[in-house]
C-alpha cells in the first residue's frame, strides 16, 4: 500500500501543478473554429482522463450552438466572450446537464434579461473560486492518504470522493432548478 499512498500523493502534486487559464491567456482577438479547437486543446490538455480524449470538437462547437447554450459566431469567428463561455461549458459539463448550463450561462452571457454582471469580471472570480475548492479538494485528499492501509481503505477513499462529488451535483442541480428555470 505504500505504492499507492505514493501514486496519490504524485497524482495529487501533478493536480495542484494544473495552469488556469487566465484571462490574459485568452486571445483578444476573434478565432476561427480550428484556432479555438486549438487553443482549448492546448490549454485544457491536462484535464483528459486519456490522451485519446478530445477537450472541444467542432461538432460540440455546433451543438452548443445550436442548443442556444453559445451564441453563433460571428462571420466564422469567435470572441473572447465565446471563448469563456466555451470554458465555462467544459468545466459545467463534466457536472450538469447541457440544458443546466444553458440556463446558468443565459445569466451571464449578455442575452439574458437577467445579465448579471461583466463576463470577464466573473470568470476571474471563477477561476478564484475554482483555484480554492481544488485546493481544499487536494488537501482533504492528502489528510487521508496516510490513513490507506488496506484495498478497502482505498476504495473507500474513492467512494468518499464520489459521495461529495454527488452530493454537490445533487445541490447544484436543486439550485438551478429553483433559481434559474425558466417560467413558461
Amino acid at each position: 500500500m505504500d505504492k499507492t499512498r505514493d501514486k496519490i500523493n504524485q497524482l495529487v502534486s501533478s493536480i495542484k501543478d494544473f495552469e488556469e487559464i487566465d484571462l490574459s491567456d485568452i486571445p483578444n482577438i476573434d478565432l476561427y473554429m480550428d484556432q479555438v479547437t486549438t487553443f482549448m486543446e492546448g490549454k485544457l490538455n491536462q484535464y483528459k482522463r486519456k490522451d485519446e480524449d478530445k477537450i472541444l470538437t467542432k461538432t460540440m462547437i455546433n451543438n452548443y450552438t445550436k442548443n442556444k447554450v453559445l451564441r453563433a459566431s460571428e462571420k466564422k469567428k469567435y470572441s473572447k466572450s465565446h471563448m469563456i463561455l466555451l470554458i465555462f461549458i467544459y468545466y459545467f459539463k463534466q457536472t450538469v446537464s447541457i440544458k443546466d448550463i444553458g440556463l446558468l450561462l443565459d445569466m451571464i452571457n449578455g442575452d439574458g434579461s437577467k445579465q448579471t454582471g461583466n463576463l470577464e469580471q466573473i470568470y476571474e472570480k471563477f477561476i478564484e473560486i475554482k483555484s480554492n475548492e481544488e485546493k481544499k479538494v487536494l488537501d482533504d485528499i492528502n489528510s487521508k492518504v496516510d490513513d490507506i492501509k488496506t484495498e478497502e481503505d482505498l476504495f473507500l477513499l474513492v467512494a468518499s470522493l464520489m459521495v461529495q462529488s454527488n452530493l454537490q451535483k445533487f445541490a447544484a442541480e436543486k439550485i438551478i432548478d429553483t433559481y434559474y428555470e425558466k417560467q413558461d
